[in-house]
């Protein structure tokens, strides 16, 4: 997705490099859409100066897709350390080392160690009972409250358990 304007100067870098007829600029996908495309995938890069999570990679990775990302992202050091040897290839953003990294992630083959590792790791970690459950830890923890119900207004019927 994004503005028509950019878009049409990224076909116009594609065109210009031989690969237009490889490049598929799909424009905003959702819904089963999205997750036929993610798993159709040989491989899901993000490489990207501004991206602040990168929920695409734990949908892609939940999916069984490899997947290869910057080491500017905030996932990048989970992504790297998770199940003890990393569930994705995280390289440098500059050109060379992302073909490195793409090379050795296509080279890989479906169902590789790596990428199973990643699939259990984002069906584990980013399920909603998951995240709810580190996020309730978290409050316990800045409230000192571990455990305890916290007090609130009355009218508000926010509760901690």
């Amino acid at each position: 997705s994004g503005d028509e304007p950019y878009v049409a100067t990224l076909k116009q870098h594609a065109q210009a490099r031989g690969v237009g007829d490889r490049v598929i600029f799909a424009g905003w996908v959702s819904g089963m859409d999205k997750w036929i495309g993610l798993a159709a995938g040989d491989c899901l890069s993000l490489h990207s100066m501004f991206e602040n999570f990168g929920y695409v990679l734990i949908e892609a990775l939940g999916v069984g897709t490899p997947v290869v990302l910057t080491s500017n992202l905030a996932l990048a050091s989970e992504v790297r350390a998770a199940e003890g040897g990393g569930v994705g290839i995280v390289a440098e953003p500059d050109a060379a080392a992302l073909a490195t990294a793409y090379s050795d992630s296509l080279s890989r083959g479906p169902g590789d160690a790596m990428t199973s590792r990643g699939t259990a790791w984002a069906r584990r970690e980013f399920t909603p009972q998951a995240i709810g459950a580190k996020l309730r830890k978290t409050y316990r923890a800045v409230l000192g409250q571990a455990g305890r119900q916290v007090a609130a207004p009355a009218a508000s019927g926010v509760r901690m358990v």
